[in-house]
Formats: C-alpha cells, sequence, structure tokens
C-alpha cells in the first residue's frame, strides 16, 4: 500500500479510536488503548477496503430491546437514549466518508431475538423496539445505517425456532465455554460484567425469589447469554466476512472487536437499553431510571432532566471518551 493509502487508513484509524471504548486493563497498558495491538484488527479491514477501492462496513451487535426492568428504564420503546445514540453513529460514518470516498455503511446487528427469552424480554417487545429503531433511522435520514437480525436470517420461521436453528449451526459446547471463562481474564471480565446485568434485571422482575436463588440461576443464564451471544458472532462473520467488527463492550488489548462508545457513561458498560438518559449541568449521562428519580429529576417526555446542582456519584468517572464527541445539546 502507497503512502497515500497509509495515510488514508491511519485517518480513518485515528477517528474510530477517538470512539474507543476500552477495558481497565488496556487503559493500563496502551495509553488508553491507542496502541498498536489496538489498531491491528480496524486496520486489516480498512487497509483492505482501500485496497479495492469497496466502502467500508461496520457491523454491530446492538440495540437488542429494553431492559423489562422498570428500575432502569421508561418502557419497551426506544427514547433519547437510542436517538442520540444512532445519530452519533451516523455521525461517525459521515467522518469516516470524508476520508473514503467509496463510502461507509454501519449494520445494526439487533439481537434481541437471539436471547429475549433468557433476559425476560417479550418477543412483542423486541418487535416494538425494532420497530422504533427503523423509524428513528428513517425519520431522522440516517442515511448510513441499517438493521439486520434473526429475522432476515431464518425467513419464516417462528422465534423460537430462529434460536434453536441459530445453536445448531454456530453454537459451541457449553462446556468449552466455561472452561475459557474459568482460564482467561478477558472471558470472566465479560461473564462479570453480563452476569452483574442479569442479576440486577431478575431481582426486580423475580421480587418472591430469594437473592441466593437469583444469583445462582443468573449464573447460568449467563453462560447461556454468551453461548447464544458468540453464535450471532459467528453467523455475522460468515454474513458479513469482509466487516469491521464494533462491539459496545469493552475489549482487551488487540481484540478483534473495537470497543466503541457512542453516548456519555459513568461506567464502560452502561447502554441506553439498560438505562435513561438525563441531562444535567455537564451535558448528558446515561443513567438507571431509578437513580435519576432518586436524584429528583424531572420526566421530560422520554428523558431527564435534573435542574439542582447535586451530580451523581462517580458521574465524572473517565471513560476513556471527550464529551465534545456528543455535541447533539440541541436534543
Amino acid at each position: 500500500m502507497d503512502v497515500s493509502n497509509n495515510t488514508k487508513a491511519q485517518r480513518l484509524i485515528d477517528i474510530l479510536m477517538k470512539y474507543h471504548r476500552y477495558s481497565n486493563t488496556a487503559m493500563q497498558r496502551c495509553h488508553n488503548g491507542f496502541c498498536q495491538s489496538c489498531q491491528k484488527q480496524p486496520r486489516e479491514m480498512i487497509v483492505q477496503a482501500i485496497k479495492k477501492q469497496q466502502p467500508l462496513t461496520l457491523i454491530l451487535p446492538a440495540f437488542p430491546a429494553k431492559s423489562a426492568n422498570r428500575q432502569k428504564t421508561l418502557s419497551a420503546k426506544p427514547d433519547l437514549g437510542e436517538k442520540m445514540g444512532l445519530a452519533n453513529l451516523n455521525l461517525l460514518c459521515q467522518s469516516l466518508q470524508h476520508h473514503h470516498q467509496p463510502g461507509v455503511r454501519l449494520i445494526i446487528c439487533s439481537d434481541g431475538r437471539v436471547f429475549n427469552d433468557l433476559v425476560l424480554v417479550s418477543n412483542a417487545d423486541v418487535q416494538t423496539y425494532q420497530q422504533g429503531i427503523q423509524q428513528i433511522i428513517n425519520q431522522d435520514s440516517l442515511h448510513f445505517l441499517s438493521l439486520f437480525s434473526l429475522d432476515d436470517v431464518y425467513i419464516n420461521d417462528d422465534f423460537a425456532t430462529m434460536r434453536e436453528k441459530l445453536m445448531q449451526d454456530f453454537a459451541e459446547p457449553l462446556e468449552e465455554l466455561k472452561q475459557r471463562i474459568r482460564c482467561q481474564s478477558p472471558s470472566l471480565y465479560l461473564f462479570n460484567g453480563i452476569h452483574r446485568f442479569i442479576v440486577e434485571d431478575q431481582l426486580a422482575l423475580k421480587p418472591l425469589q430469594s437473592k441466593n436463588q437469583t444469583r445462582l440461576q443468573a449464573k447460568e443464564v449467563t453462560y447461556e447469554v454468551i453461548r447464544r451471544s458468540n453464535a450471532w458472532s459467528k453467523l455475522l462473520a460468515t454474513s458479513f466476512p469482509e466487516a469491521l467488527r464494533l462491539s459496545i463492550h469493552p475489549q482487551p488489548c488487540g481484540s478483534d472487536k473495537l470497543g466503541i462508545q457512542f453516548l456519555p457513561a459513568k461506567n464502560g458498560w452502561a447502554t441506553p437499553w439498560h438505562n435513561v438518559l438525563l441531562k444535567n449541568r455537564d451535558g448528558w449521562q446515561l443513567m438507571k431510571r431509578l437513580d435519576a428519580e432518586r436524584l429528583g429529576a424531572r420526566l421530560n417526555d422520554d428523558h431527564y432532566v435534573l435542574e439542582s446542582d447535586m451530580v451523581f456519584a462517580g458521574e465524572r468517572e473517565e471513560t476513556g471518551l471527550k464529551s465534545s464527541l456528543f455535541p447533539l445539546g440541541s436534543f
């Protein structure tokens, strides 16, 4: 690749790395995630697109469905958090296309159908959410974005059959997954993060069940959520072999996925489908609904507004993102 193409590739990588959501380990090891190992996987895909003069395709498994835990979320419908998140992703693609004329597209691989039965979200609520996401994309003219789901793979099957076929075609044995989680720190880190979400939701959704029983059940649910998610990843790799793989989870240094963050949050795991969006004197922040209400925030249609000088504990914790990445203050 000539110097000009190398320069183009680095410009694209620099834009992506501004959105980088890195794990605490990566932050400590590689100066906020901007090392060559972190850049290796995106560079390979970007170089390939430049050499072939083809559109750069990004895939992001995300936007599954709203958590059914109303201590975290307002309803089953997308709200301002999704709207701003999608707008920021579209803006990312627009910035990339400025340096890659063949074009950029970001395919949101909505994985709600993959594991909604495990996380106690109904099929109807997944449908409501996916339709809402598509409506936002259409109404706000987010031309760089499109949706992909199990519905596009196993056409005309019922939802349970879709999941069964996914696992038959792409799943690894459960014991192999458990062994990897026991032996590999990044896998254990992912397990602990997802387990925490599931425990929180099931404690709220199953109030008559003991905490110990909930935590034990949540462990098995977490294994299966990860197993299905990995099967979904394999399906996506087969369906989009030349795509750059993004992730909404923090990723270790040198991962084959680039963790990205598209909304400000007090921790690296926060997403709009597990939180509400709150506006305070410092700007926007993802936060659990219950926490926003405890602060005295006022509900304004589909988000919260905090008009006092109170700041949520830990809100200013470093997330690896500059606030200037989120310029949508007109919302």
